[in-house]
């Protein structure tokens, strides 16, 4: 006989409009305490806007739902739009242009998790246990999304939240953090708690989960045991959609296309460190012509640290040996010069544009690198945004507002923007983070056949063992203490 649980949310018959073209239905839904929920979907499929419910943030249906007595104030949530939050507020409050030191340390970690003073017992077990000891004094800005990530599950922790809700907490994790968080909460999750984890991937769940729901066109389609929807065909559906027919890739403009010469990237003797850290320790890396590139480490090493060198986006670049393209740095080239060669699909990018943008302002936004799109387009912008829009099989999002999108279509998107002006280097800084399972198939496949246009070469940076595209075929590996070794790379898919 089935033991009976203490509900602590329910939710029934619930029809809430959200748009025009959105509605979320759940017909009934109840989790109690000591169950532990994945619910997982594609992009797009509702997840968010169910915890947006859940947390009081969808007003309209709100007496559909049930809460506990005691569950008053006493739930949380860690979130790819909190992050998003967060950190544009970290942005809004940066005062390092009026600064003397031109450094501004923004909200640091010990702020975030609100320690005045010694943190309590229980406060200097959870922040060891995530390994997040050395990151007190430190900016958010300057941390690493795995290592914010850990740290904003310190901080709804430290909360006592009786409900936990979690947006793929295990996305952008590299494998020692990733243990690391999968122990802190199945230490947290137990009879008198309830864990709802958002998934978009089949394979990543926190360990000890108990039930699980499948949501579909923003409706949940299936409720039940985690063992027994893990098995169902409804799951293989959802998570194996066949990938449409491929769009055709744009040929380059001829106003935007670049000559790239045999070297493409030249660094010698390039260090970098932060305080007593070294993150890059006498760097010499050459990249030449035709060659893609895997960057991989761990969370914090300073892969985004390499990528902002590159970009001219860090101090660091200034009075070092690199030559981008043929030139050295700092010979009189602007910082705009310098990222006309790029395109960029990073988690800083996509976290820190803004509202009020059209998909196809986004776009149109890559042609001059800025956070929205000024002026108006020109015939050949507009056609060209098109296409990569089409390419991404996005076309039918262009007159869409940019942050109605799911995380993972926004990618998509980016994905189209960072292309436009069709750059003869692509920087993906972890290109998978936030996409399903299909999404991510199609996204790859997009990658192979841009790297075989040969019009564009790939750094791709990833944290993930064992992450290597079959159209990568050089590697930079972070080998510790500030090391990194550039070699041949075997692909394995």
């Amino acid at each position: 006989m089935t033991p009976l649980v203490e509900p602590v949310l329910k939710i029934s018959q619930l029809v809430s409009r959200v748009s025009a073209n959105t509605v979320l239905r759940v017909s009934d839904l109840t989790i109690g305490l000591g169950q532990h929920w994945v619910i997982y979907g594609q992009n797009g499929s509702g997840k968010s806007l169910l915890a947006a419910y859940l947390l009081g943030q969808l007003p309209l249906g709100r007496h559909r739902l049930w809460q506990a007595p005691t569950l008053k104030g006493r739930i949380a949530c860690v979130s790819f739009d909190e992050q998003q939050q967060l950190t544009a507020a970290d942005r809004r409050h940066d005062i390092s242009e009026y600064s003397v030191s031109a450094h501004d340390e923004g909200t640091r970690v010990c702020d975030l998790l609100s320690l005045t003073g010694t943190p309590g017992n229980d406060q200097k077990h959870l922040i060891s246990a995530l390994g997040i000891d050395d990151l007190l004094e430190q900016g958010i800005r300057f941390l690493s999304s795995g290592q914010l990530r850990r740290v904003m599950i310190a901080r709804a922790i430290s909360l006592k939240p009786v409900v936990l809700i979690l947006d793929s907490p295990l996305d952008s994790i590299d494998a020692v953090s990733a243990a690391t968080i999968q122990m802190t909460l199945t230490n947290w999750m137990g009879p008198d708690k309830a864990l709802i984890e958002l998934s978009r991937s089949i394979d990543e769940s926190v360990p000890g989960c108990t039930h699980m729901a499948l949501m579909s066109d923003c409706k949940v389609v299936a409720t039940g045991s985690f063992t027994d929807i893990h098995r169902s065909s409804q799951l293989r559906e959802l998570s194996g959609a066949v990938l449409p027919a491929p769009m055709p890739i744009p040929e380059p403009d001829a106003e935007t296309s670049m000559h790239t010469p045999d070297e493409v990237i030249r660094l010698a003797g390039v260090s970098a460190s932060y305080g007593t850290k070294l993150v890059i320790d006498r760097l010499d890396w050459l990249v030449r012509r035709g060659q893609h590139v895997l960057i991989e480490g761990p969370n914090g090493c300073g892969k985004s640290t390499l990528l902002s060198i590159l970009t001219g986006e860090n101090n660091f670049a200034y009075g070092q040996s690199i030559w981008l393209f043929g030139q050295p740095w700092g010979s009189g080239q602007s910082v705009w010069d310098i990222k006309k060669h790029f395109g960029v699909v990073s988690n800083h990018l996509h976290l820190s544009y803004g509202k009020g943008w059209s998909v196809l302002d986004v776009v149109c936004s890559g042609f001059a690198d800025t956070m929205g799109f000024y002026g108006q387009r020109r015939a050949s912008q507009q056609r060209l945004a098109n296409a990569w829009l089409s390419a991404v099989h996005s076309q039918h999002l262009a007159d869409s507002a940019f942050d109605q999108l799911s995380f993972g279509q926004q990618k998509l998107i980016l994905l189209a923007r960072s292309l436009v002006k069709t750059p003869p280097l692509l920087i993906l800084d972890e290109p998978l983070v936030g996409l399903d399972d299909y999404h991510r198939r199609l996204l790859l496949s997009l990658l192979a056949r841009i790297a075989q246009q040969n019009h564009t070469q790939l750094l791709y940076v990833s944290h993930t063992v064992n992450e290597r595209p079959a159209f990568l075929n050089r590697r930079l590996t972070y080998l510790g203490a500030g090391r990194w070794q550039s070699a041949d790379l075997k692909p394995q898919v």
